[in-house]
């Protein structure tokens, strides 16, 4: 069922709507509701994608913390305890076997 309503537009929307009319070869009613439904759908996409794209970036803090803590812990699993994760001979051969076995990902 159509609703019958009155919009005004400014003269570059007007064109803008007129041309995908032309291109689309379908009324001018019809132009309308095609681009207000795709605009419609693109706010929602929209709020999606921000939503998403907050939540990996969560997911990557998340991610380089829990690096710097398995780090810390190997580093430390030296008695001594306290050492550079950066210096320590147990962490290196950790990240050297997890880049050389192709199935640990």
């Amino acid at each position: 069922m159509m609703v019958k309503t009155r919009v005004s537009l400014t003269e570059d929307i007007d064109q803008k709507v007129t041309e995908y009319m032309l291109i689309h070869k379908i009324k001018y009613s019809q132009a309308i509701r095609t681009l207000v439904e795709l605009g419609i759908e693109s706010l929602k996409n929209s709020a999606e994608i921000i939503d998403l794209y907050n939540k990996i970036k969560e997911i990557f803090s998340q991610n380089l913390y829990i690096i710097a803590l398995l780090e810390q812990f190997y580093s430390d699993m030296e008695v001594d305890g306290g050492t550079n994760p950066k210096k320590c001979k147990a962490l290196k051969m950790f990240w050297e076997k997890k880049y050389k076995d192709p199935f640990n990902e």
